[in-house]
């Protein structure tokens, strides 16, 4: 995640069109909400990497507080779950405190996929306390890497994974409930299909 201490890859809009292979078919809806999300190019379509992160077109890029990220790493022949593992470690340096939730495998449309979220405080050279969900999918010619961050100022005394809303806050405590299943139902309807078979939304299990 570049701007929560990390990097990843690319594609949205309800397909990347210029990263699509000829055997399979990576599908990314549109984000879900009354704000539309804006997608800013990190990396163009490169012979290895495509990289595109999205965020509401009513947040300043200085003071972002929802992004997603996607990116495309072709030719990548690593597990999902060992990919998200180390990628879990790498973020977990970034923190003064982590904990993570995953990776948790499983088998979509034929395809390798990884879930899992991590929960850092106290994000260093930020000042920032960054909860990120993840989807890796292993495809034959690339690997699929899409990101959700909710970033907000670092709170003193923090403990990762934990969030502690006032009496006076029960509002603000359901919007984030909230907001944190609407990324797993989205995540699941991320997918990768294989371009001679039909791609609609698969009743996946909820990550």
């Amino acid at each position: 995640m570049k701007r929560a201490g990390l990097i990843i890859m690319l594609s949205l809009a309800p397909v990347a069109a210029g990263a699509q292979s000829a055997t399979e078919k990576f599908v990314v809806p549109p984000y879900p909400g009354a704000t539309r999300w804006t997608p800013h190019i990190v990396a163009q379509s490169t012979p290895q990497l495509a990289w595109v992160e999205w965020w509401p077109e009513d947040q300043p890029e200085n003071d972002i507080k929802d992004l997603l990220t996607t990116q495309i790493m072709k030719g990548a022949k690593v597990k999902p779950a060992t990919f998200l593992a180390a990628l879990f470690a790498r973020i977990a340096n970034s923190c003064t405190g982590a904990t993570a939730n995953g990776p948790k495998e499983q088998t979509e449309y034929g395809f390798p996929v990884a879930y899992g979220q991590l929960y850092c405080t106290g994000q260093k050279g930020a000042g920032k306390d960054v909860d990120v969900f993840f989807k890796v999918i292993g495809g034959n010619d690339a690997l699929y890497v899409i990101q959700r961050d909710f970033r907000r100022p670092a709170e003193p005394g923090a403990q990762p994974g934990t969030r502690h809303f006032p009496g006076n806050q029960m509002a603000e405590a359901k919007a984030d409930m909230d907001a944190k299943e609407a990324a797993s139902r989205y995540l699941g309807q991320v997918r990768l299909c294989p371009s001679d078979q039909p791609c609609e939304p698969d009743p996946v299990p909820k990550p």
